[in-house]
């Protein structure tokens, strides 16, 4: 929210790039790990299905939403930025919490 020029996103949009493929490969391996025999084709329509189509349509309304209720696309983005923070702090400490877990997954599964 304090940038003065459009190109002063280009870094941010680089690492989104790295950030969203990283998310998409590790999806597709876990929807692919965890499909039934026979399904795994199945599990990944519905994966796009989720992230595509009802997660980009809630996103989209929501922030609309937010946006028109506090006038600026600036605030929104304030706001979003400390529910994201929110949302890295609890990730972070399930994940730490239950780091010593073994997931089972191996390579071969894929």
């Amino acid at each position: 929210s304090q940038m003065t020029h459009p190109l002063m996103a280009m870094p941010a949009e680089i690492l989104r790039g790295g950030n969203f493929a990283a998310m998409w490969a590790a999806s597709t391996y876990y929807a692919n790990y965890i499909a039934p025999p026979g399904m795994r084709s199945t599990m990944i329509a519905f994966l796009n299905a989720m992230y595509q189509g009802l997660g980009q349509s809630t996103g989209a309304l929501l922030g609309g939403a937010l946006v028109d209720k506090l006038g600026s696309i600036q605030a929104s983005y304030r706001v979003y930025a400390g529910l994201d923070s929110v949302a890295f702090v609890v990730f972070a400490v399930i994940l730490m919490r239950n780091r010593h877990y073994n997931t089972g997954m191996d390579d071969d599964d894929a």
